[in-house]
């Protein structure tokens, strides 16, 4: 006869029921809310997407009892406080060894946090682009006025005037800038072009002029032109106006210098004629068929014209071609009256005959 699945409820031993309690009491807490939450967070960790991170060993921290199981672990803790002190049947009348409570090394793990994005610092703005001024461009053939006109009339500030696209552009008559900062480019001038007081800045490039004067103006560039005299302007001159105001921080580089001499076969000619100023630099031009006198002639003349103090300072000629003289001795002549201590240099290495060895330096 088989027994009955069910009979009357058998009273449990205090013993047993803190042992049921012992057993159960890791599942009470693995369903404890909070519990709940770290678990669904960590799975969340577990398929979010990959990013960057930064992994840190850490050391794991103690689990925090859940919410209502306090109570619960201290019955716990005194159960087994409790059958450690009681011996078992099995060791009665035996000497036993205290239980030692060993705490576990806290296990190590990796934890991977998410790095904040690196915010980058703006980049720095472009610096501006320089200004070139004010470009004016003309074509076929006009009047110095009319040019003169046109520049004046210009906003304010530098002026470039060069030939339009696929055009040329010629002056006639002898020009002069009406501003200061005027660069006269790809022109044609059948005249001569005078940079005068309040020219400061001027330049002419890459044109074609029969003369060009610095009267006074500072900072004035020649470069890159054919100055033909046509065997009837005598010279290029460069000195003081008004009396005085000498012309500073001149530049003549890589100019032509052809046929400066007449208008009759005594008259004084050179292709430079170099009077008052100072800081000038003569460089990397040609010269042919230029010059009773030479093609490049020192002189104390200008507005002040005085042999004592009117000369010039601190100019340097060096790298120029010399070519055929007009009957000239040398290719750079001197005022006699013009000290060594004006700091005039004459580079020998451009093989340059001057009339004065103590001027020929480097410079």
């Amino acid at each position: 006869m088989s027994q009955p699945l069910s009979g009357p409820a058998t009273p449990l031993s205090r013993r047993a029921l803190l042992a049921a309690l012992a057993l159960l009491g890791p599942a009470l807490a693995a369903m404890a809310p909070g519990t709940a939450d770290a678990a669904a967070r960590r799975q969340a960790m577990k398929v979010a997407p990959a990013r960057k991170a930064v992994c840190l060993p850490v050391v794991k921290a103690r689990r925090s009892a859940a919410p209502g199981t306090a109570r619960s672990a201290a019955r716990r803790a005194a159960a087994r406080r409790a059958a450690a002190r009681k011996p078992s049947p099995t060791t009665r009348g035996r000497r036993t060894a205290k239980p030692t409570t060993t705490r576990a090394t806290p296990k190590r793990r990796v934890v991977c946090r998410q790095r904040r994005p690196t915010r980058l610092a703006a980049p720095a703005p472009a610096p501006a682009p320089a200004v070139p001024g004010e470009v004016l461009e003309v074509s076929g053939t006009l009047s110095a006025s009319d040019l003169a006109g046109r520049i004046a009339a210009a906003p304010a500030g530098p002026v470039t005037v060069r030939p339009a696209p696929g055009t040329t552009a010629t002056v006639t008559g002898s020009f002069s800038p009406p501003r200061a900062g005027v660069a006269l480019n790809g022109l044609t001038f059948t005249d001569d072009v005078t940079f005068g007081p309040g020219d400061d800045g001027g330049q002419l490039l890459g044109s074609r002029a029969r003369q060009f004067n610095i009267f006074g103006a500072d900072d004035v560039t020649i470069a890159g032109n054919v100055l033909d005299g046509l065997g009837e302007t005598s010279y290029n001159p460069i000195w003081d106006q008004p009396a005085g105001a000498v012309p500073e921080r001149f530049v003549i580089r890589g100019n032509t210098f052809t046929r400066f001499y007449g208008p009759t076969a005594g008259t004084h000619s050179e292709a430079l004629y170099v009077g008052y100023s100072a800081d000038g630099l003569i460089e990397g031009n040609r010269f042919i068929d230029n010059g009773t006198t030479a093609h490049v002639f020192f002189t104390w003349w200008g507005i002040t014209a005085n042999p004592a103090t009117s000369y010039p300072r601190r100019v340097c000629v060096r790298g120029n071609s010399f070519g055929a003289r007009r009957g000239a001795y040398f290719d750079v002549d001197f005022r006699a009256e013009i000290p060594v201590s004006s700091g005039i240099a004459i580079d020998p290495r451009q093989g340059a005959s001057v009339t004065r060895t103590a001027f020929s330096r480097a410079c």
